[in-house]
C-alpha cells in the first residue's frame, strides 16, 4: 500500500492532550502545556500551530509545532518544540518508515526546526541529514534503584558517599510547593547565573517563565528543595511525563557547595524516579565535555541520539549571516555555562562539592 497524508488539520486541545498523555516516548516538551507556557512568555510571538495529521491507512499523528515571524515579519519559522527542546511528532499507533518519510517530507516543506526525540525507537535517526549531532545521556531506571545504587558503589561510590555526608551535616530534601519557595529558588538561579558570566550560553530566564510554570500548578512539573537549618540553599527542576523524566535546572547556593546538597539532589530524585515507575531519567547532552560524559557513563547512562534539524532547504531562502546565527543559537543551547578548560576530568571531584562543576551537570537552558 501506498502511504500518503490524507489530511492535515489544526490540533484540537483534546486531540494534543490525548497523544501525548498516552504516548510512551512524549516528554514534557511535547505537552500543550508546555507551548502554552512559551506563548505567553514571549508574549505572542511565538504561537502554537500543532498539527493532527491523518494518513490513508487510518495512522493518526500529532505533531507538535510552534511559529514565530523573522525578517522583520517577512518570513515564518517553524520549530518542533520551544526552547530547542525535543520536538517531533507523536503517534498511538505503530510508525513504519513510510509514514516516517512521508513526514519528514512535510517538515521538509516548513522553514522548520527541531531537536530528535531521543525516544521514538521507530524514528530513522539515519535518513535525517543532521544540521548539529548530538546525544542525550539517560539513565534507565526500569533495572530498579538496588541496581543502580549497586552499580554506583561499583563504579562511582561518590555518589552515594557524597549523599550520605549531605544527609549527616543534616541537608533535608522536600518539595517545594508555595510560591515562596519558587522566589527562593530563582534568586539562587540568579546567582549561579552572575556567577557564569562570560560563560553564560543561551539566555537568562526570567522570574516570569518560572511564575508561568508554577501557576500552572501541573503534576507534570516539580521544584525540589535542599534545606540546611530550615534554609533553602538550593534545588532542581523536574520534568515529568508518562515515563520520562528531565532534568532541566539545577542549582546550588556557592557557600553551600561542601554540604554536597547537589549529591543529595541526584540521589533522591533518581530515586524517587524510580520508585515512582518512570523509565528513564535523562541528564540531558553535555556538549563533549569528556569528564561529563564520563561522569554520567558512571552511573550506567546509555547515549540516545538528540540531534538538530534546521531545515536546510527553507532555510535557502534567508540570509546566510541569518542561517549562521541560529546553527549557532542550536549549538550554544546545547553547550555548557563554563568552558571546558573549568571543568574537572577527575570523575570524583566532579561531585565532591565544586558546586561549578555540579551545576554543569544540570544545564538551565
Amino acid at each position: 500500500m501506498d502511504i500518503k497524508i490524507s489530511r492535515i488539520e489544526e490540533a484540537t486541545s483534546e486531540q494534543w492532550d490525548t497523544v501525548v498523555n498516552q504516548c510512551d516516548y512524549a516528554t514534557f516538551f511535547h505537552s500543550r502545556g508546555w507551548a502554552e507556557i512559551w506563548e505567553e512568555y514571549r508574549n505572542g510571538k511565538l504561537r502554537s500551530v500543532a498539527k493532527y495529521i491523518t494518513f490513508n491507512d487510518g495512522v493518526e499523528v500529532l505533531f507538535p509545532i510552534m511559529v514565530q515571524k523573522i525578517s522583520r515579519g517577512l518570513l515564518k519559522q517553524y520549530m518542533s518544540g520551544p526552547e530547542w527542546q525535543y520536538g517531533g511528532w507523536l503517534s498511538l499507533h505503530t510508525l513504519n518508515e513510510k509514514h516516517h518519510n512521508a513526514l519528514l517530507a512535510y517538515s521538509y516543506k516548513l522553514s522548520l526546526i527541531f531537536r530528535q526525540n531521543p525516544f521514538d525507537k521507530s524514528f530513522p535517526t539515519d535518513k535525517v541529514p543532521w544540521n548539529d549531532i548530538d546525544y542525550t545521556q539517560v539513565l534507565d531506571l526500569r533495572q530498579g534503584f538496588d541496581s543502580i545504587r549497586n552499580n554506583w558503589l561499583t563504579e562511582h561510590r561518590s555518589a552515594v558517599r557524597n549523599a550520605e555526608r549531605a544527609v549527616k551535616a543534616g541537608v533535608t530534601l522536600e518539595e517545594g510547593i508555595t510560591e515562596a519557595d519558587w522566589q527562593a529558588y530563582y534568586r539562587i538561579y540568579e546567582l549561579a547565573v552572575v556567577r557564569w558570566g562570560d560563560n553564560l550560553k543561551g539566555e537568562k530566564f526570567d522570574w516570569r517563565l518560572y511564575d508561568l510554570i508554577l501557576k500552572r500548578r501541573t503534576k507534570n512539573v516539580k521544584l525540589w528543595i535542599v534545606k540546611l537549618d530550615n534554609k533553602i540553599i538550593g534545588g532542581a527542576i523536574r520534568f515529568y511525563q508518562n515515563k520520562h523524566v528531565m532534568s532541566w535546572n539545577k542549582a546550588i547556593l556557592r557557600d553551600y557547595a561542601k554540604s554536597y546538597a547537589s549529591n543529595l539532589l541526584d540521589y533522591e530524585l533518581i530515586k524517587h524516579s524510580c520508585e515512582s515507575g518512570y523509565w528513564w531519567y535523562d541528564l540531558d547532552t553535555s556538549a563533549g565535555l569528556e569528564g561529563v560524559i564520563a561522569y554520567k557513563t558512571s552511573l550506567g547512562t546509555t547515549q540516545l541520539s538528540a540531534n538538530v534539524l534546521v531545515n536546510e532547504s527553507a532555510m535557502k531562502r534567508l540570509s546566510n549571516p541569518f542561517r549562521t546565527a541560529l546553527l549557532s543559537m542550536s549549538q550554544k543551547l546545547s553547550k555548557p555555562f563554563h568552558k571546558s578548560e573549568d571543568l574537572t576530568r577527575d570523575l570524583d571531584a566532579g561531585y565532591s562539592g565544586k558546586i561549578e562543576e555540579q551545576n554543569r551537570l544540570e544545564v538551565p537552558r
